[in-house]
């Protein structure tokens, strides 16, 4: 490949540098000439040539020359079995093909870092070998997700196989957060499931309870209602799942979405379990599905749905005299009411004797009094249907 330099005028240092370069790759290579003398190639001794050299032509604005330099010392490296070296000079060279900044090196450099975690993890540098697989897998994402995800789980295979659960907290985290992006639901969902199992070696209690949650949140989004149930029960075996916020938080859901349940799921939303989990993105899907159930239940209006339709009308109408013709037509009936019995009364009185006329006086009185009384009430009562229509206009 041409250098990404030419046509570029270089600095009296860059000249110097790039000289320097030269000077140093015809020493390595003398070392992997052999005569009758030296039978056999010195690749210990050519290995941190081709390095040294590979720094001059970085001072020498000369990155392709650079990484090529780094490619031999690898090469060397690894026929002497030091897989360190061999993982250091690879990453080296991803370090500056990623500095390139275009697709083709872009891709140059996630190939460099998944050599060096490869060589790192042979070497049993685990530490070492995740952070060289990390930055490989966050290179591949820009342009394969899936790929992306398989050199996370491969790293994640690497560390649970020496039992560092540890390092794998992370790395869990940002493999479920790139599965999300991809929706690729059904790994989510495998890499939740790991992570319980990790974290609960790992005596991480509550973050177990915080994957757990994710895990019932999964299956209720991908509409999985009976796998929700099944494993929530089986998540009671965890502890004190069950008391805890996580565990109020997952059940409470459940019901809510399965009865649904728009107030009860306002109420999901404010618990403390829900505020806190292991992915931000598994709370968006939470959201989603209630906010679906929450938007769909019916709006009532209370006045339309308690208020009785002649009170309505007369609401609609908001005239005090309606209420005053109301109160003069009860009166007047009553008054017609009093006549006719004072009417009765007077044929009593000429045809009956005096006993009788004072029994029919007596129950003219009650009845007048009684008469009085409804008229009473029936005035309070209006007076009070006056006042609550005040109070809903």
């Amino acid at each position: 490949m041409a250098s990404l330099a030419a046509g570029k005028e270089k600095t009296p240092s860059q000249k110097n540098a790039i000289k320097e370069a030269l000077k140093i790759i015809k020493e390595a290579d003398a070392c992997l000439k052999t005569s009758m003398f030296n039978w056999k190639k010195d690749y210990l001794s050519a290995a941190p040539l081709y390095a040294k050299a590979s720094n001059h032509y970085r001072m020498g604005k000369e990155p392709q020359k650079a990484i090529d330099c780094l490619v031999k010392a690898a090469t060397c490296a690894a026929e002497c079995g030091q897989e360190f070296e061999v993982g250091k000079h690879n990453q080296q060279a991803g370090m500056i093909a990623k500095s390139m900044k275009t697709e083709e090196y872009f891709k140059m450099a996630a190939d460099f870092f998944e050599q060096a975690f490869n060589a790192y993890k042979d070497n049993g540098d685990m530490v070492t070998a995740q952070t060289a697989g990390k930055q490989a897998a966050d290179i591949i994402a820009k342009f394969d997700v899936d790929r992306a995800v398989a050199m996370y789980v491969r790293i994640i295979d690497a560390l649970e196989a020496l039992e560092q659960w540890a390092y794998t907290f992370q790395l869990y985290r940002d493999v479920t957060r790139m599965a999300l992006r991809d929706q690729d639901y059904g790994m989510v969902l495998t890499l939740i499931q790991r992570a319980i199992k990790a974290f609960t070696k790992g005596n991480q209690t509550n973050t177990v309870y915080q994957w757990l949650l994710s895990e019932t949140i999964l299956m209720v989004y991908r509409e999985d209602i009976i796998g929700a149930d099944e494993a929530f029960l089986e998540a009671l075996g965890y502890g004190r799942y069950g008391l805890s916020d996580q565990g109020e938080a997952a059940e409470d859901f459940l019901k809510g979405v399965k009865e649904n349940n728009a107030e009860k799921l306002k109420a999901v939303k404010n618990l403390p379990g829900m505020k806190f989990l292991p992915v931000p993105e598994i709370g968006r899907l939470a959201n989603e599905v209630m906010d679906k159930i929450i938007g769909n239940a019916p709006q009532s209006d209370p006045k339309k749905t308690t208020m009785p339709a002649a009170i309505r009308d007369t609401q609609s109408k908001k005239s005090p005299m309606d209420l005053s013709s109301i109160q003069k037509s009860l009166q007047n009936t009553s008054k017609s009411i009093a006549n006719s019995l004072d009417n009765n009364n007077n044929t009593n009185i000429v045809n009956d004797d005096e006993e009788k006329i004072n029994d029919t006086v007596a129950r003219t009185s009650t009845a007048s009094a009684t008469l009085e009384n409804s008229i009473a009430e029936t005035n309070d009562l209006l007076n009070g249907f006056e006042d609550d229509f005040d109070d809903l206009a």
